[in-house]
């Protein structure tokens, strides 16, 4: 039976592992890099001296995930081998997970936890991303893992094993020591605990030792003494277990000490462009993102999907889904508290809520949190909701940790499905911007980023490319932060030799808004007679970049423009659409006037608009009329829902030397969005048009 039993669990660890491979491993290289995964394997690229001299002076994270890189980059340095390694690691730690969580909460409720951590979506995401995520992760369940092992018979190979997990993992991120102190935290509590333990017992103790030495039996004083020395046996085993345990936390903490004052920095100074985040907030965002969260940016927005309101309500979406992931935090909490074994649990309430504790009092103090820094605590509440779920089916409360379990289940596998399908939340197509790049930028070209640091992702593709104009700069990265009038004139500087030039200029702005607030850079492409011909926006979150392409002069300008244009299938250039237009699924909105820009007609011209009336949005008849140079051209009234072709009468251009002719489009009717469609958009609008186009006109 013992033996059947220990064949089950193994296979049955064995086919975790699997499941987590197989979903760290399923599309694994079909997002692009993006650049803090470039930014780390090109610090892995530096020498070794390099790597633990220099980077922990410039980056957040200590060199450890650097080191392991810089030999697995022998492999090569495409998106699958470079992802293999922390999708490996990160498989790794789900059988580790089991290990580590089997003495104190026994094989069923360890074995759930790891499964948990199998299909976590935060742990899946984490697990293709070619940062340290998975390794620190790893390390604090080994530390966990060697912690137990050492309580539970003290030897000095697991003590070891310990000190060597818990320094590594420092080594790998300094939040890290949010776990590592919790583990320091539960030997002080254990201390605490056995202390009273030996006090609760000292008369029974003392009536032992008077049963010894004064009973007439022998056989009594006999079984007294055994009793006594095994008693003082397993309370001394008990304080071995802690003082190697302490003593490894010690030699860890001393090994760790030359990077202290790195740690002390990063932690203090936090990360500048992330948001300050109140108690609630952090909360709230942790929860999410540990039951059901996945990528940096934002998080699941399957709710959405059912209802747009969400989409558009982001603060609302969350608290949707915080409420949604209330069971499981229940059912941890429950796993926290219940008795086993006649005592309550420690371990699993300090390693699940002193790391948080920690995280929220730093938040208040500075801008840190990252849903990544989450990963190596999710374990923990991962297995203390299993612990609960068990528990009530020991208590034979089954519909509830069925009913619990299926629901976290759906949320995990519709989290999932945005992560792998969803290109909302995809991380920068930077290999595809590269390639667009390179295949349509002419020759002459001026290819602008405000700083190299932002350029990493977009060169380790462009790089590759065999024919492609140079990357040029607006200013160094250390002039990001220094006086506004330096950063000004390197600018100016970078547009004037562009300008004399005439050269067509694709801009890269990723983190404008940092920097660039002021928006120089454009004002100095107008201001040298430049005009904007297309502007194509990615704004997820903190990963927003826009692919910009400026020309100079009125002639390319001019050549630029179409005489007709489908938003669908031949969207027009951006400075084409003069005023008064917005975003639509395949076409735009127009507002309630808008102009349109084309090339002067040589002859009479006629205009031909197609448009989609909706009067279930603007519930009452709608004239369009339609002007030339301020000249009326004709109009068009609508009174039904229905896709509209409509043409002009044949009109002249009015007199003038300008090369271009501006037409101007009003409606008298239009409707707000939020009222009708609840969407949170409060820009009037009106008629979606699909397509445009300036005809000759027959004579």
């Amino acid at each position: 039976m013992a033996g059947r039993r220990a064949l089950t669990e193994k296979w049955g660890v064995a086919a975790l592992f699997g499941l987590a491979l197989f979903l760290r491993f399923w599309r694994l290289a079909a997002q692009s890099l993006w650049d803090d995964e470039v930014a780390t394997f090109r610090a892995a690229a530096l020498s070794l001296r390099q790597i633990w001299t220099d980077i922990p002076l410039i980056d957040s994270n200590p060199p450890l995930i650097y080191t392991v890189l810089h030999f697995w980059r022998a492999l090569g340095e495409s998106e699958f081998t470079l992802r293999s390694l922390p999708a490996l690691l990160g498989a790794i730690a789900v059988p580790v997970a089991y290990l580590a969580l089997r003495r104190p909460l026994g094989r069923a409720a360890a074995g759930l936890a790891a499964f948990w951590l199998a299909v976590n979506p935060l742990a899946v995401y984490c697990g293709q991303e070619t940062r340290y995520n998975t390794l620190v992760t790893l390390l604090v369940l080994l530390a966990v893992w060697a912690l137990t092992a050492t309580l539970a018979a003290p030897r000095r190979a697991t003590a070891l094993g310990l000190a060597v997990a818990a320094s590594l993992a420092m080594y790998s991120h300094y939040f890290s020591f949010f776990p590592l102190a919790a583990l320091a935290l539960f030997l002080g509590l254990s201390a605490a605990r056995l202390r009273r333990c030996e006090g609760r017992n000292a008369t029974a103790e003392t009536r032992l030792v008077w049963l010894a030495y004064y009973s007439r039996s022998a056989v009594t004083r006999w079984e007294a003494l055994a009793a006594r020395a095994a008693y003082r046996e397993a309370i001394g085993r008990q304080w071995r277990g802690l003082a190697l345990a302490a003593g490894a936390l010690v030699a860890a903490a001393l090994s760790f000490a030359p990077f202290l004052k790195f740690f002390t920095i990063q932690l203090l100074r936090g990360v500048h462009w992330r948001e300050s985040l109140g108690t609630a907030e952090v909360l709230e965002r942790a929860a999410v993102w540990t039951f059901v969260g996945h990528s940096v940016t934002a998080p699941p927005t399957f709710f959405a999907a059912w209802n747009p309101w969400f989409a558009l309500h982001p603060a609302r979406h969350l608290a949707l889904l915080f409420a949604a992931v209330l069971p499981a935090i229940a059912l941890a909490l429950y796993g926290m508290t219940a008795r086993r074994d006649g005592a309550r649990p420690l371990a699993l309430p300090v390693l699940a809520l002193a790391p948080v504790a920690g995280v929220t009092a730093l938040s208040r103090l500075t801008p840190i949190f990252d849903p990544r820094y989450l990963l190596p605590l999710v374990p923990f509440w991962l297995a203390a909701s299993a612990a609960g779920m068990v528990e009530l089916w020991r208590r034979r409360r089954r519909v509830l940790p069925v009913v619990a379990a299926l629901w976290l289940l759906s949320l995990t596998a519709l989290s999932l499905k945005d992560y792998y399908y969803s290109p909302a939340h995809w991380r920068q197509d930077w290999r595809g911007l590269a390639a667009r790049v390179a295949r349509e930028a002419e020759p002459d070209a001026a290819v602008l980023f405000y700083n190299f640091y932002t350029s990493l992702a977009f060169l380790h593709y462009y790089e590759k490319a065999p024919a492609r104009p140079p990357v040029q700069y607006l200013y160094v990265l250390e002039e990001r932060f220094g006086p506004l009038d330096d950063r000004r004139r390197r600018v100016a500087q970078v547009l004037d030799g562009v300008a004399r030039e005439s050269r067509p200029v694709w801009l890269i702005d990723y983190h404008g808004y940092m920097d660039d607030p002021y928006d120089d850079v454009r004002q100095g492409l107008r201001a040298r007679q430049y005009a904007l011909l297309l502007r194509e926006c990615r704004l997820p979150g903190l990963w927003r970049y826009c692919l910009e392409r400026w020309v100079f002069g009125e002639s390319r300008r001019l050549a630029a423009l179409a005489d007709d244009f489908d938003f669908e299938t031949r969207p027009p250039v951006d400075c084409q659409l003069a005023a008064g237009w917005y975003p639509g699924e395949g076409r735009r909105w127009m507002g309630e006037r808008a102009e349109l820009l084309f090339r002067r007609p040589a002859g009479r011209a006629r205009l031909r608009l197609q448009f989609f009336v909706n009067q279930d949005y603007l519930r009452g008849p709608l004239t369009l009329r339609v002007a030339a140079a301020g000249q009326p051209i004709g109009e068009v009234t609508v009174t039904d829902t229905r896709d509209v072709v409509w043409t002009s009468p044949p009109f002249a251009a009015p007199p003038g030397d300008e090369p271009t002719i501006r037409l101007s489009l009003a409606v008298d009717r239009v409707f707000v969005p939020d009222d009708v469609r609840h969407d949170g958009d409060r820009a009037a609008k009106s008629i979606l048009v699909k397509a445009a186009a300036l005809e000759a006109a027959d004579e």
